[in-house]
């Protein structure tokens, strides 16, 4: 089965890249997956700077990877459109490249792992070609631009939406990481049209878990967020926490794993933020997993979040996740007992207070479940065949 899915330049052969975010991490270690099973990787990677069209940027034993340009302005304007265009014909050259692409490596199916105006246009693109076409919602696109709609114009706005929806009902079937973000999808993006759905979890980073979950033995408490800078992630929610726990005089540490943007955006937030927050660099894998070590307990007070990977990042190091109500893991945190390690960061108050209610007990059983669920549903083995299993019944 030759699989063609969006991918990333820090997958390339060679690349120098940094690799950074779910989705790109889910590329890699999936393709590698699929080609220990006899299949092979045609991956499509979007650089709107490209010049030039369609060109092959290298291979790898069973993989090929192509790049595709977006015609610069249309890619970079895209949201800010004050008029709603007709997509076929706004994206005439970009669908082109892609249907080449398709020509030239004839793939059995196609792959979008993650949506976006991107994923919508190779959709269309394999479509047209007769493809069968498997989502994997990696994000909300639906959330994404409503958390940046002043940003856009109205008619952008609606264009992303549009997009995400009609690819959804159009693809052949839907992967979601959870039932929350499936249920959140329906009502959101979907409002009353259907779809062919199913949930996946999304897989672990394969780490070890340990055996047993307690407080750890000290006064001093350091507390982690590992997440990028945007609003999504609620940044003001983090220096929030930070602030309520030091008016508290309680001595807590927030240490957070994130790229402040050197602009003049935001500038207060910012500045405050460095005062109340100790602020770290991004950190490669062997760096992340001391760090999770140093730490009593994750904070995600993301104002939406699919699966964010700190959670089970976290367990593997045998630290939990306080977390929003609005982040994935909701459902799961509830079945194994976790209702109490979900909280509205709204409050900083109440926030700071549940996890002091944590830190005053000898022992957290349930986090130790929840790690046992996840250890087994999340094992990279088990979800990526699952994977490959759905692939091979509807390319069959």
């Amino acid at each position: 089965m030759r699989i063609l899915s969006n991918d990333y330049p820090a997958n390339l052969p060679n690349s120098e890249k940094q690799l950074k975010g779910g989705p790109a991490r889910f590329a890699r270690d999936f393709s590698n997956y699929a080609l220990s099973k006899g299949h092979e990787w045609v991956g499509l990677i979007h650089d709107a700077k490209l010049r030039t069209g369609m060109e092959e940027l290298g291979s790898a034993p069973g993989k090929r990877f192509f790049s595709v340009r977006g015609t610069h302005a249309s890619f970079e304007n895209v949201f800010a459109l004050a008029e709603y265009p007709d997509l076929d014909a706004y994206f005439a050259e970009e669908l082109a490249e892609i249907e080449s692409v398709i020509d030239r490596t004839k793939p059995d199916l196609l792959f979008l792992n993650g949506y976006s105006i991107h994923a919508w246009l190779i959709q269309r693109a394999a479509q047209k070609k007769n493809l069968p076409v498997i989502i994997e919602h990696a994000g909300l696109l639906c959330r994404e631009v409503e958390a940046y709609a002043d940003l856009y114009h109205e008619a952008g706005i609606q264009l992303a939406k549009h997009a995400e929806r009609d690819g959804a009902q159009q693809a052949t079937i839907n992967i979601f990481l959870n039932e929350f973000s499936k249920e959140v999808f329906e009502k959101d993006a979907l409002q009353g049209a259907s779809m062919e759905a199913t949930v996946i979890p999304l897989p672990h980073a394969g780490w070890s878990f340990p055996d047993a979950y307690a407080r750890k033995d000290r006064e001093e408490r350091i507390i982690g967020v590992v997440a990028r800078w945007d609003r999504i992630k609620n940044h003001p929610g983090v220096l929030a926490f930070a602030e309520e726990a030091q008016k508290q005089g309680l001595p807590w540490r927030v240490q957070s794993v994130t790229e402040i943007p050197d602009t003049q955006k935001q500038l207060e937030l910012k500045t405050k933020y460095r005062e109340h927050v100790e602020v770290l660099p991004h950190m490669d894998r062997d760096a992340i997993r001391a760090f999770y070590e140093s730490l009593d307990v994750l904070i995600v007070p993301s104002n939406f979040d699919v699966s964010p990977t700190i959670v089970m990042e976290g367990l593997a190091r045998g630290v939990p996740s306080l977390i929003s109500p609005n982040v994935g893991w909701v459902s799961e945190y509830r079945t194994h007992g976790m209702q109490d390690w979900i909280v509205d960061f709204a409050d900083p108050a109440q926030a700071v207070s549940a996890l002091a209610a944590q830190f005053a007990r000898d022992a957290w059983p349930e986090v130790g479940a929840l790690a046992q669920y996840v250890e087994t549903a999340h094992a990279p083995e088990t979800v990526f065949a699952e994977y490959l299993s759905l692939f091979e019944r509807i390319t069959s």
